[in-house]
């Protein structure tokens, strides 16, 4: 098949007019587990994972979660993702992907650009995201989806009770490969798919036009399909999942969470140290570790709870800032997070009322004690096994500690990998700026090898032309000497000339001699006899 040609990246211009989304497919009627998108992993409902990271990707104009059930919906908004109801007639059990996208890019028609990202693929990263997003963006691709390299020989399946043999079909059982003498195969993990809204629409696939992959590591590709997936899911989740950003702020509600909204009595429990105030020594051993990190915590207290009587005191045991709400704690929390300048996925936060949830559902982390009633629990992003002073608040401070932790190492990680990216940017440039120069080099020594082929020729001309000087200048010299000889001889010519000249000179004087002679003769012959 020909090679489609490359297409030039986008102008500026095409560039503003692009609207990328990110859509996410969860249907509430999962046949293996139900509202198996929402179940909780490593302490958050599964779908949080991958909204956590095309939001903090900042690749998309709009995040939308695609789906048919309320709890899930609610999920989505406390993540501030828009949620796209899709129709019954996309919610069957044999709707195809496929269909559900068309469905949302009917409705939306300002998106040119969508990525399916898939809800059980829960270590999915912002920069896989990102850089899969540039082979559209930058380099022109259609559709670009997520791949992972395997290492396994495939067999080809024979029936049952069939006399055929099977036959190897990626390998040569003759010359079996070790791994490392073999790259492997690169597999579709389902974890997501780009494609443009006229590949979508016009040619009904996601796949098509200028294909590209993008290649994740083997750590990050989990797809949790059944139940026995999930401890497995758990603990890759908690060693490469997301968790990408780190709390500054954290806020405890006093009476429900950090006390039970009582004076303690007069007596005093090994677990429990006493003020006036009764709190758990693993809740207070958690609030002094949030202190060593860093972390500000806010204790907060309603002005009609009794523990507020107990406030000052609270501040001395606690050295936490202790902070008076009305009603509805939202309003009060919202300015101190404003005040701060944060964003709410900064803020930590732990409740135990109704009048909570709002709070639970805004904030980057969130929880409520074991025993908090049901539907604080489900608005919180993480369940304590400990309940109200029992050791509730310790479970959470330990969880965003290990949060922040990992958030840490995952920052860290990606300026390493910025970093190695930049080297090896400018690795690239210097390489094509050597195979630049590699090519005037060749050409100048094609050059060169010319010049010296001419210098060669002419030196061969020069030492033909010497050799005719040589000849020539022999020649010379002969017809010098013949001349030398004829010079000679015409100085030989000119000495007999001047001779016989003399010798005419002395003949014509002998002439001139007898001439007188004859005249006087003749005279004597004149005179008459006497």
């Amino acid at each position: 098949m020909a090679a489609r040609k490359r297409k030039q990246p986008e102008s500026p211009k095409k560039q503003r007019k692009r609207h990328v989304a990110a859509l996410i497919l969860a249907r509430g009627g999962s046949k293996g587990i139900p509202l198996k998108n929402i179940k909780l992993l490593a302490g958050y409902p599964l779908i949080v994972w991958v909204l956590r990271a095309a939001i903090d990707s900042k690749a998309f104009n709009s995040v939308w979660v695609s789906t048919d059930h309320d709890k899930i919906g609610k999920v989505a908004k406390s993540l501030r993702a828009k949620v796209h109801r899709r129709s019954e007639k996309v919610s069957r059990d044999n709707s195809t992907s496929l269909e559900t996208i068309q469905e949302f890019l009917k409705k939306h028609p300002e998106v040119t650009v969508v990525c399916n990202i898939q809800a059980t693929s829960p270590c999915l990263h912002p920069s896989h995201i990102k850089n899969a997003l540039k082979k559209i963006t930058e380099d022109g691709y259609d559709s670009v989806f997520s791949v992972v390299r395997r290492y396994q020989f495939r067999w080809k399946e024979v029936e049952k009770g069939s006399d055929e043999c099977t036959e190897p079909e990626n390998l040569d059982p003759a010359n079996r490969p070790r791994r490392q003498d073999w790259n492997g195969e690169l597999i579709e993990n389902g974890s997501f798919y780009f494609a443009t809204r006229d590949l979508i629409m016009k040619e009904g696939r996601l796949q098509g036009g200028r294909v590209a992959y993008f290649e994740m590591e083997p750590q990050h590709s989990v797809d949790i399909d059944m139940d026995i997936d999930w401890p497995l899911a758990e603990q890759r989740v908690l060693r490469y999942g997301y968790f990408g950003w780190v709390v500054s702020l954290i806020l405890f509600e006093v009476s429900g969470c950090l006390t039970n909204g009582r004076e303690a009595s007069s007596a005093k429990s090994r677990d429990t140290e006493r003020l006036s105030v009764s709190i758990h020594s693993r809740d207070r051993s958690g609030l002094r570790k949030l202190q060593k990190d860093d972390v500000e915590v806010v204790l907060v207290i309603s002005k009609e709870d009794v523990v507020l009587r107990q406030m000052d005191k609270l501040k001395v045991m606690t050295g936490c800032e202790v902070m008076v709400v009305g009603e509805d704690p939202l309003k009060d929390v919202q300015s101190m997070v404003e005040k701060r300048k944060l964003d709410w996925k900064e803020v930590a936060y732990m409740g135990c009322k109704a009048v909570s949830e709002s709070c639970l559902r805004l904030a980057g982390l969130s929880a409520a004690p074991a025993d908090a009633p049901p539907n604080v629990i489900r608005a919180g992003k993480f369940t304590c096994k400990h309940d109200c002073r029992a050791g509730a608040v310790g479970d959470f401070a330990e969880y965003v500690l290990l949060q922040n932790q990992l958030a840490g190492l995952q920052n860290q990680l990606a300026g390493l990998k910025n970093q190695l990216a930049g080297v090896q940017k400018q690795l690239a440039g210097l390489q094509k700026q050597k195979a630049g120069l590699q090519k005037k080099i060749a050409r100048l020594q094609k050059q060169l090898a010319g010049l010296e082929e001419q210098l060669a020729g002419l030196q061969k001309q020069k030492a033909g032309l010497q050799k005719q000087i040589a000849g020539l200048q022999k020649q010379i010299a002969g017809l010098q000497n013949q001349m030398a000889g004829l010079q000679n001889q015409i100085a030989g010519l000119q000495n007999q000339k001047a001779g016989l000249q003399n010798q005419k000179g002395g003949l014509q004087q002998q002439i001139t001699g007898l001439q007188k002679q004859i005249a006087g003769l003749q005279k004597q012959q004149a005179v008459p006899a006497a």
